[in-house]
């Protein structure tokens, strides 16, 4: 059993004689399905919808996921790699554990009724994200840029460099509605 690690989080992979495959073998929409045990390479799913879907054991690399919409899924052992997410729509999403997220975009993004405990999200950019009750307990954003997030305040412990406390922190401001008076 092969593992890769991305900060704290352990993510066991597919096994090696898994192909890879390079497009989608499923319909665009996704009901009460599991995915498991594969990975998946420079597949576009954009405008895809998945409802009540269980994911384990999978890689997605340099995949588009723009514009998906999720309504409940819950992600066990799931590493994207270099994925696009803008403009997706994440509602019910659950890590179970061993869910990571490297060089990935997230643009307008909404994370809502997520919970996203324990999940790394590393070398990403999350800009105008917006977390509605999501729930963040040890997510670890370390190495990922911030920028224009909205539901700040929600994300209560999750971990954070240095140097993105002022991009949080302007967040925190619009958010609460303050203004600097120079």
């Amino acid at each position: 059993m092969e593992t890769v690690n991305v900060r704290d989080v352990r993510v066991l992979l597919p096994d090696d004689e898994e192909d890879t495959h390079t497009t989608w073998p499923h319909a665009d929409t996704l009901t009460k399905a599991a995915l498991s045990h594969s990975a998946y390479s420079s597949v576009d799913l954009a405008g895809h919808r998945w409802n009540n879907v269980k994911i384990s054991r999978v890689v997605f690399t340099d995949c588009r996921f723009t514009g998906l919409i999720v309504n409940q899924a819950e992600l066990t052992d799931v590493l994207f790699r270099d994925c696009v997410f803008d403009y997706a729509h994440l509602t019910w999403l659950r890590s179970v554990s061993g869910v990571a997220f490297t060089g990935c975009r997230f643009t307008e993004t909404v994370f809502e009724s997520c919970d996203l405990s324990g999940v790394a999200m590393d070398g990403c950019r999350l800009a105008g994200v917006q977390f509605d009750g999501t729930r963040v307990d040890g997510c670890d954003l370390r190495g990922s840029s911030v920028e224009d997030v909205v539901g700040v305040l929600s994300m209560r412990k999750a971990r954070i460099d240095a140097d993105q406390i002022p991009n949080l922190m302007a967040s925190v401001m619009a958010e609460l509605g303050w203004k600097v008076d120079h």
